[in-house]
């Protein structure tokens, strides 16, 4: 699945902060894959301030090509969805919401 630096962070926001034992391992994957690397922090410029994560979008690779399996989409999927359904989505997150959900 491709991702930008931006829906790589906005994925991890959307999990869910309470799920079973199963999802969790699910959620551990996800988030295994999303991380982003020593030499991508330095490269890309990321690092965490007062304001939040910020990185250097001149060096911004327009796409990152995460290899997800077919159950962690669902996953992602999934969360959005409750998300949307519980009227959690906040303005952080409503852009990958919306494009997990094909608004």
């Amino acid at each position: 699945m491709d991702f930008t630096i931006k829906e790589r962070i906005q994925a991890t926001e959307i999990l869910p902060k309470q799920y079973s034992l199963d999802e969790y391992y699910i959620k551990r994957e996800i988030l295994s894959k999303l991380a982003f690397s020593e030499d991508e922090q330095n490269k890309l410029g990321i690092r965490i301030s007062l304001a939040g994560i910020i990185w250097n979008e001149v060096h911004n690779p327009d796409i990152f090509d995460i290899q997800l399996t077919e159950k962690e989409i669902d996953f992602l999927k999934e969360s959005a969805r409750t998300l949307d359904k519980n009227k959690q989505i906040n303005d952080l997150v409503v852009s990958f919401c919306e494009r997990l959900l094909g608004a």
